[in-house]
Formats: structure tokens, C-alpha cells, sequence
């Protein structure tokens, strides 16, 4: 059975929103002007100002609102938005009413609407902080609205055609890595590794005191030598680790430093991990938005791993729309793992599954896929300062999410952040749990 939506708009834009609504449950549609009318065959769904002009039953109206329509916003939108499930949909003599503009909310999400006009000036690097979103606004970091929106919009269509075929989606893991700096001492000058050894002492560091005066006199492991321990875990759901190396063409930055060690790896390095982990790019900061640097560091490290790299995720999660997209997608980039806060888990987009980007100001849908990544090692630790103990709460609220809305619970978790090294031998036992949630997730989606 095919859905017939009419509408009395024409837009890319809500072409690209039913892309992405239906496509999740594999259904198909077909995007109707108000004066054509479907065939028989088909489940009407009518979205227009106005409620429903064509007296017939088993019709689901949504409302629209200016939010399709809307270019970039300086404040929050007011549309109407229900605060529970359970005031999405209503029955209405034998037709189907939404509460909402749910097709527009769902395009307001997807398409980073609310990023265009924020000045992130004032921001360490410019990144779009968690503070300053509508899911945070609305406490609603921790909850994927569209996947749920979409789900219960389904459930309706279900009920209103019992014989709706529907596919999916599926539960999945993204486990993701990345490599910033591949090793803590190896390579370093002996003065540098005493250095950084009392330092340690010094800051009443003990476990990793010991540890560098361990590998300083007796050798060993270095501690960030850790990716054989992270595509294993990977392989614990029967996943490939996708692992995202920061190659800078040059160092204009501070932060790019560390990326300089790894033209010193060799091909070698990368090849050994060919049947378990999957490469990207890490664009510097230092190559910002500019897609010649992109293409060199992407060129480079194709040449280092003899490999060709599709996909990116952006150093620290530098992000700024629409720039860093354009230049990926100019760069030949077909996959972005950027979408998270740098400063908390969460939902950036609404949403745990992959959509295209649309390009607002073009206003056309691209090329480029992107990956909402929901937990990052270093905003738990660094930006949120969080205990174990708090560690853990969100880990578990964010996979307990994911289960509910048959979603996608990507990670990142750093090679160096499994390690004693500053401080993040107390989060060993994090990592665990999170390693642990993530096989159980998988399990139950048998």
C-alpha cells in the first residue's frame, strides 16, 4: 500500500522530510498537490493550514505551520510542540488529527535550523553548545523526539491500515575511536618522559607515576596503545571500530600538535587492522573550513593507509554550518560522525539515526550522510566533570533510549581515555559498563 500525501505546499523541503520519515520504515509515498487527488489504493495523509477539504474517512491531517517555510530563526520557535507522546494524535470521526506541525519539527531538527544564526564568537572554537539548544530548552537532551515522533506517527498509520507493511528500523551500535595520538611515550626523548614522570608525582598522581617510571626503567605497553582492546570490544556486537585520525597538512594550532605523530606510524601501522577497523579523516582545526587543507590531510592520509577515506569527523568537534559541511562534501567526503555536543551526551538532531544534510541556503538536500554521535569520553570527564557513578546514569539513560525508539547508540571513546594517564584510570571501570550496555542492547534486538 502506498501513502499519498497531500499538501498545499510544494517544497524540497518536506519532499526531503518524507524522505526521511518513511524511508526509516521502508514505505513508500508519493507527495500529491491539493487539487490532484490520490488513487483509491493508497492511505491519505494531508498536511495543509487548513484542516482536511476532502470529506473521506481514514485521513490523517497534520497540521502545517510557517516552521516548513521558515529561513533561519534568531529565536526559539513558537509553534506549538506537545510536551508527551501521548498528546501527539487523536482520533476525530474516523480520521487521524496531529496535535502539530510534525513534519515541520522533524525538518527543523534535521536540518540544524537553530545553528545558522547562533554566534558561537564568544564559544571556544565556535562549537554550538548543548546550552544553547532547543532539546536542552526543552529537557529534552536525553530524548530522541523525532525517532519517537516518527515511530508514533506509524503506529497511527498502522492502526489506520492494518495491512501497512512495515520494515524497521533496526537497533545498531556505532563503536568509534579517535586517534589524536597514537602513542603517550613512545617516540619521546628520554627528558621529556622524566619530565612529564615527576610532574605526575608532583600532582599526587600515583597510579601514573608508577606507570611512567615503569615504562621509563622497565619498558612495555605504551598506554595509549590501545586499539587491539577497542576493536575487540567492537567485535563484542559483531562490529567493526571506525577510527578517525588526525593527520594536520600543517600545525596552525596547538591542539593539532599531537596529529604530527602519526606520519611517523608507516603504512604498516594501519594495515595490521584492516579486517577490524574502518579509517576516516580527522580534519584539523588548523585546516578549518577550507577544502584544500581538507583534500591535502584527506590525500595524505589516503596515501599513509592506501586506502581510500569516505568518511570524517571533525577535530574536537569543530562544527559550524554550513561551512564545514560544503567543504567536506567538496573534499569527497560521503560520511560526518560530528553530530554531538562537545560539552554533554545527548540528541543534537532529534534523532540517533542517519540523515542527509540539507543545505539551507542552497536549500536542496546533499550528498553527505550524517551520523548523530550521542556519547563522547570527553564530555562526560572534561566538560560535565562527571563522577563514575554520574558517568554511568547517562550512559545508561542514553542506550535505554535507544532501546525504546529501536534506535542507534554511537559512541566515542578516545584510545588514550582507557589508560591511566591523566585521570582516566577512574573511568576504566566506565568503559566497562558502557562495553557491557552495548552488548546487552545488541543481544535483545534478536
Amino acid at each position: 500500500m502506498k501513502i499519498s500525501v497531500l499538501a498545499d505546499i510544494s517544497s524540497p523541503r518536506l519532499n526531503y522530510t518524507l524522505e526521511f520519515i518513511f524511508g526509516l520504515y521502508g514505505l513508500d509515498f508519493e507527495l500529491c498537490k491539493e487539487e490532484v487527488l490520490p488513487d483509491g489504493d493508497s492511505l491519505l495523509v494531508y498536511y495543509g493550514l487548513k484542516p482536511n477539504p476532502i470529506e473521506t474517512h481514514n485521513c490523517l491531517f497534520i497540521p502545517r505551520s510557517s516552521l516548513i517555510e521558515s529561513y533561519f530563526l534568531t529565536n526559539d520557535p513558537d509553534e506549538f510542540i506537545p510536551e508527551s507522546d501521548d498528546q501527539l494524535f487523536r482520533w476525530v470521526d474516523g480520521n487521524v488529527e496531529a496535535s502539530f506541525d510534525l513534519f515541520g519539527w522533524v525538518f527543523f531538527f534535521l536540518s540544524r535550523m537553530e545553528e545558522y544564526e547562533f554566534s558561537g564568537e564568544d564559544l571556544d572554537l565556535g562549537r554550538f553548545s548543548y546550552k544553547r539548544s532547543f532539546v536542552d530548552k526543552k529537557g529534552w537532551l536525553f530524548k530522541a523526539v523525532v525517532d519517537r515522533w516518527c515511530g508514533e506517527l506509524v503506529v497511527f498509520l498502522k492502526k489506520m491500515a492494518p495491512g501497512l507493511r512495515i520494515l524497521g528500523p533496526e537497533r545498531d551500535v556505532i563503536p568509534t575511536c579517535d586517534l589524536d595520538i597514537p602513542y603517550a611515550f613512545k617516540g619521546k626523548s628520554l627528558f621529556r618522559l622524566m619530565g612529564a614522570a615527576l610532574k605526575s608525582l608532583c600532582q599526587a598522581r600515583a597510579g601514573e607515576f608508577f606507570f611512567r617510571s615503569k615504562y621509563l626503567f622497565v619498558g612495555g605497553q605504551d598506554p595509549f596503545d590501545t586499539l587491539e582492546e577497542l576493536s575487540q570490544d567492537a567485535g563484542k556486537f559483531r562490529k567493526k571500530l571506525k577510527c578517525f585520525v588526525l593527520f594536520p597538512y600543517t600545525v596552525e594550532d596547538y591542539r593539532d600538535k599531537s596529529g604530527q605523530a602519526v606520519k611517523n606510524l608507516g603504512g604498516s601501522f594501519f594495515i595490521k587492522w584492516a579486517n577490524s577497523i574502518d579509517w576516516g579523516m580527522h580534519p584539523s582545526i588548523s585546516a578549518g573550513d577550507k577544502k584544500s587543507r581538507i583534500r591535502a590531510e584527506k590525500l595524505g592520509l589516503e596515501g599513509l593507509i592506501d586506502c581510500s577515506i569516505t568518511s570524517s569527523r571533525q577535530h574536537f568537534l569543530r562544527l559550524t554550518l554550513p561551512m564545514t559541511y560544503r567543504a567536506l562534501i567538496d573534499a569527497g567526503i560521503r560520511e560526518d560522525y560530528s553530530m554531538g555536543f562537545h560539552d554533554s551526551p545527548g540528541f543534537r538532531a532529534g534523532t540517533s539515526r542517519p540523515f542527509y544534510w540539507y543545505d539551507l541556503e542552497k536549500e536542496k538536500a546533499t550528498s553527505l550522510k550524517v551520523f548523530p554521535l550521542l556519547l563522547m569520553d570527553g564530555s562526560l570527564k572534561h566538560y560535565l566533570k562527571a563522577d563514575p557513578v554520574k558517568a554511568i546514569e547517562k550512559i545508561d539513560v542514553l542506550i535505554e533510549e535507544c532501546a525504546i525508539t529501536n534506535g542507534i547508540f554511537s559512541y566515542l571513546w578516545h584510545n588514550s581515555s582507557i589508560s591511566v594517564i591523566d585521570g582516566w584510570d577512574r573511568y576504566i571501570p566506565v568503559y566497562s559498563h558502557l562495553i557491557t550496555k552495548c552488548t546487552e542492547f545488541m543481544k535483545q534486538s534478536k
